[in-house]
């Protein structure tokens, strides 16, 4: 069926309704009255059953390609009151041709306010588009925009498609700019423009608030955002996730915008994500640059690809709260340079791309490396060259570390712990004998909490460790039966349970300590207290190391012992010794351990927390035992 006839017929009705159009433009109130009466008709027709040789004066099919413009009137009460067929109209009579199906009223009230149906033109339009058609820059303008739609079969794609149309999108602007000036006349046009982009502002972030809620999510929570494919992503899930328990604008977003515009692709998923970042950063710079003074923390590391990357933090007292010590996370930078003055360079130039006011930076917090630490050529004096007052301070989890590992020089101490490592890696390398044991934690050298955490829990379960060591000894076939009894000689000596015990004791005393060195809210002062309470420990562990040694070592070890099934026994002793001499009580390992630690604590912490102290001129009686 041509329906073009319906257009060249239209001219008539053109006509008439142009009469009644010029009769409302003289005056502002003749202007109202005949929008009011309009009104009203448009109701009684409402009313009316169409037929076939009569249509309704407010039928969209009348305003479809008409060469004069329809009138202001006219446009807003089919905008506000549009026509609709009453309930019993028959569209089955109005099936044409080419189709089989017919349009239902329900339709109506689902694509409502745009839709609406034509009994002259037997098919749907959009109101807005035809009452407000747009230039056609690109494409074709079709159904629902220039001609009737008659394909009912495919009807809830087709007005889906219709939707997310830049034509009808754009339509829908004028629609609604054109209502808010018949509304509003004496509102300038400006004002109803700044509105306008107002809402679509607001609808805009109504849209993203939920994709970027989910995003923040992701990263809050640590979660990989994407996965082998974009459906199967957590994010994607998230957003599937928000759907079914109801987020309607999330919905109606996905169904109605374009592909191109949905605002969930890799690059815009890294955009949100940087802006976050940015947005994150600039209320922690302002909180920094509004306290007295601050601290920066720099430490370098290797990512996953090889690159050197240098993470900034700082350390402030945050005074619009409750005066509380703040440690915060700034971001990262590549290091090209792995010099002092590349490193020192990189740090400057970094705090002064994030906003830092580096007038007030008084503290540089960094490892013990050359690099960092060094006297004349370090990171830290070319900083303190250009800004006086940023002392350094070494991190003091990373001189307590240092103290431990100077344990290493006593021997036997150096190879109990060797043999640890030795046997934890054994138990792990292999699943099968990993679930024969506990599950205990490699003895790391760098993650300290780990480290003690690890010896903790070696030693309260030795002797399953060396049950087991013997079961595969005499058992399991290859090398691991070889290595098993390597290990299982190693541990039932006498002087690797001592060890075993003395480490075990010390680490329970130190592991405490680490923990409290790593609190955000810890000062110099305390510091200096953690270290007093350590040196005292010590002290009396040397001046009484016999009754120490019985009730907190030897009585431990002798029960282990006699559960184990192991003969105790001295070190060897000789009347005459030409290359070493025999041990002495002073010279056990439980003095030498003690002595070693007290030694440590004195290098690594009384002299440079007293020069610091001094600097700050805080008032503070600090005097180290003096426990030789």
């Amino acid at each position: 069926m041509d329906i073009r006839k319906y257009l060249k017929s239209s001219k008539l009705d053109t006509n008439q309704n142009n009469e009644t159009i010029e009769e409302t433009g003289e005056s502002t109130s003749k202007k109202q009255k005949t929008l009011h009466f309009a009104a009203e008709s448009s109701c009684d027709l409402m009313n009316a059953d169409a037929v076939d040789e009569t249509w309704s004066e407010f039928d969209i099919g009348h305003h479809l390609g008409r060469n004069t413009k329809t009138g202001d009137d006219m446009k807003y009460n089919m905008l506000t009151k549009p026509f609709k067929p009453q309930l019993t109209y028959d569209f089955k009579k109005d099936i044409s041709e080419i189709s089989k199906r017919s349009f239902r009223h329900a339709w109506l009230a689902q694509y409502s306010p745009w839709l609406a149906y034509s009994p002259k033109l037997k098919g749907a339009l959009c109101i807005y588009c035809a009452l407000f058609p747009q230039t056609v820059h690109r494409g074709i303008q079709g159904a629902f925009i220039t001609s009737a739609f008659t394909k009912y079969k495919d009807f809830h794609e087709a007005a889906r498609k219709h939707t997310s149309s830049r034509w009808h999108v754009d339509s829908t602007s004028d629609a609604e700019n054109f209502m808010a000036v018949i509304r509003n006349p004496n509102k300038e046009i400006i004002c109803q423009l700044d509105s306008s982009i107002d809402k679509q502002v607001k609808e805009n972030r109504e849209k993203l608030f939920s994709i970027v809620s989910a995003l923040l999510f992701c990263a809050s929570n640590d979660l990989a955002i994407r996965g082998k494919d974009d459906s199967k992503g957590k994010f994607q899930q998230l957003l599937k996730f928000r759907i079914e328990a109801g987020d309607i604008i999330l919905k109606q977003h996905f169904e109605s915008c374009a592909k191109n515009a949905m605002y969930t692709s890799h690059q815009t998923q890294n955009d949100l994500i940087k802006i976050s970042g940015e947005l994150i950063r600039s209320e922690l710079i302002s909180d920094v640059n509004k306290s007295p003074g601050f601290s920066i923390l720099a430490d370098e590391t290797a990512d996953i690809s090889g690159t050197e990357q240098l993470s900034i933090g700082v350390r402030f007292v945050d005074i619009s709260t409750e005066k509380i010590i703040r440690e915060e996370f700034l971001g990262f930078t590549p290091l090209t340079d792995m010099s002092a003055t590349g490193i020192s360079n990189s740090i400057i130039n970094q705090c002064k791309e994030f906003g830092l006011d580096l007038d007030k930076l008084v503290g540089q917090g960094y490892d013990g490396c050359s690099a960092m630490a060094g006297k004349d050529n370090g990171v830290q004096a070319k900083i303190r060259h250009l800004y006086p007052k940023a002392a350094f301070v070494h991190c003091s989890t990373h001189r307590l570390n240092l103290v431990v590992n100077d344990l290493n020089a006593v021997p036997t101490i150096r190879n109990a712990i060797g043999t640890i490592k030795s046997i934890i890696t054994f138990f792990r390398e292999s699943p099968k004998r990993r679930a024969m044991v506990p599950n205990i934690p490699l003895l790391s050298e760098t993650r300290w909490t780990a480290k003690y955490k690890s010896i903790r829990i070696f030693a309260s379960h030795f002797d399953e460790i060396y049950n087991q060591l013997e079961k595969i000894s005499t058992m399991e076939t290859g090398s691991g039966r070889q290595i098993a009894h390597q290990l299982l000689c190693a541990t039932s000596s006498s002087t690797f349970l001592f060890c075993l015990a003395i480490i075990s004791y010390y680490s329970a005393i130190l592991e405490p300590v680490t923990q409290a060195l790593q609190a955000v809210q810890l000062d110099l002062l305390q510091v200096q207290e953690h270290v007093e309470n350590l040196l005292r420990v010590i002290k009396d562990h040397r001046s009484e190391a016999e009754e120490h040694f019985r009730t907190d070592v030897f009585d431990k070890v002798t029960l282990l012992a006699q559960k184990l099934d192991i003969d105790l026994s001295v070190p060897r002793q000789c009347g005459r010794q030409i290359y070493r001499k025999n041990l002495e009580i002073d010279e056990c390992v439980f003095n030498k351990q003690a002595r070693e630690l007290r030694l440590g604590l004195r290098l690594h912490y009384a002299i440079e927390s007293q020069k610091i102290i001094k600097l700050f001129n805080i008032d503070y009686d600090y005097t180290m035992r003096q426990d030789g």
